[in-house]
């Protein structure tokens, strides 16, 4: 009887490294997942506190909301005439495709046309203008390319595709139309 409980307990003590090992990656994961959150809650107080409008500010913020596999940053689509479009953002969800363009800018826009012209005040008082390419055109050209790129695969049902543009809009002063497209960082969570 003796022997056999020997026997037991030398086979416990073979267990031990892997109960080790098991503890150690249990540790590992519960660490990681406790990163990701404080990540992404420093994340989402950084974005709605400056209201960053970049790329990048926007991905890491729907990453943190909707998870790494429905976000898409920077990557290229086909076209249809043979060349490729970057599409800064896009948000795949159940009910249907985010396309997001993001600029960080600050002043007064005027928003007509295919060039949108910004003009700010510095703090010597030299007011300073800068023209960019219409955001929201640009958007609406890739949400085109995202549906051809659907038609072209021969899905049954296209998937709904809006597009969204995101600027810090508390910090801008608009002149001209503004479409209901045009969101700031702090109501993009609701739009989406």
């Amino acid at each position: 009887m003796i022997s056999r409980l020997k026997k037991g307990v030398c086979t416990l003590h073979f267990l031990k490294p892997y109960l080790i090992c098991a503890l150690i990656l249990l540790a590992m994961f519960l660490t990681s997942r406790i990163l990701i959150r404080l990540v992404c809650f420093f994340t989402k107080l950084r974005f709605f506190a400056d209201g960053a409008a970049t790329v990048s500010a926007v991905a890491a913020y729907m990453i943190c909301r909707f998870g790494g596999d429905a976000v898409l940053s920077r990557r290229f689509y086909p076209t249809g005439d043979g060349g490729y479009e970057e599409i800064p953002l896009v948000i795949v969800m159940r009910s249907g495709i985010a396309v997001i363009e993001a600029r960080q800018t600050a002043g007064t826009v005027s928003t007509e046309g295919d060039t949108w012209r910004v003009s700010r005040t510095n703090r010597y008082g030299e007011t300073r203008s800068a023209e960019f390419p219409n955001p929201e055109l640009e958007n609406e050209i890739h949400a085109d390319v995202l549906k051809e790129l659907f038609k072209n695969a021969r899905f049954r049902r296209i998937p709904r595709i809006v597009p969204i543009t995101v600027m810090p809009t508390d910090r801008i002063r608009f002149h001209g139309i503004v479409s209901k497209e045009l969101v700031s960082p702090v109501t993009l969570p609701r739009r989406i």
